[in-house]
């Protein structure tokens, strides 16, 4: 442990413990965060001691490999308590996880759930879930912000080259405010 932090929590006017019980609702969840910061710290993978060393496309592959390795660590989890903690301290300790997966949860999957037919449901929505297919949702556009019945892109699927074709007709359709999901779904 960090020196400056054990003597911040010996110099305490209060029980750092109390206190962490009532935040996180009593001493088993306590100890379970306490168990999942310990598998982060100990994983070369989630660990990140090279934060700030790495360029930004070295940053957002080494994001999906995050990805990949929490959502191995939450399936063998058996207990599903256990498994929300441990996203959530994951979530805290690195924001790029937090963003990534919380697009594409709350917008990618979401989005096949209750935007998608069936077949599309179908097709899609086990695997979105289980993150064998990491998505996004960019939806704002420069002269209509998130206002659907405003958006002038279109997406048209070429069967002869088995693509999509985005077409994007004015300045104002222009992708704006999505960040690094554009360049990493």
């Amino acid at each position: 442990m960090n020196l400056d932090i054990k003597r911040a929590r010996e110099s305490a006017t209060f029980d750092p413990q109390s206190l962490a019980e009532l935040i996180y609702d009593g001493p088993d969840r306590v100890q379970k965060v306490k168990i999942a910061f310990s598998i982060i710290e100990r994983d070369p993978i989630l660990r990140d001691d090279r934060r700030y060393d790495r360029s930004l496309p070295e940053r957002r592959k080494r994001t999906f490999q995050v990805i990949k390795r929490a959502f191995d660590i939450i399936q063998g989890m058996k207990d599903p308590e256990m498994a929300d903690i441990f996203h959530n301290c994951l979530a805290l300790y690195d924001r790029s996880y937090e963003m990534r997966v919380g697009v594409h949860d709350g917008l990618f999957v979401m989005g096949i759930h209750f935007q998608g037919s069936l077949e599309q449901n179908e097709l899609w929505l086990q695997d979105a879930k289980e993150k064998k297919m990491i998505g996004c949702f960019a939806m704002t556009e420069l002269g209509h912000s998130s206002s659907l019945q405003g958006l002038e892109t279109t997406a048209t699927y070429d069967r002869e080259h088995d693509c999509f074709v985005i077409q994007t007709p004015s300045i104002t359709a222009t992708k704006w405010w999505i960040g690094a999901s554009g360049e990493t779904a």
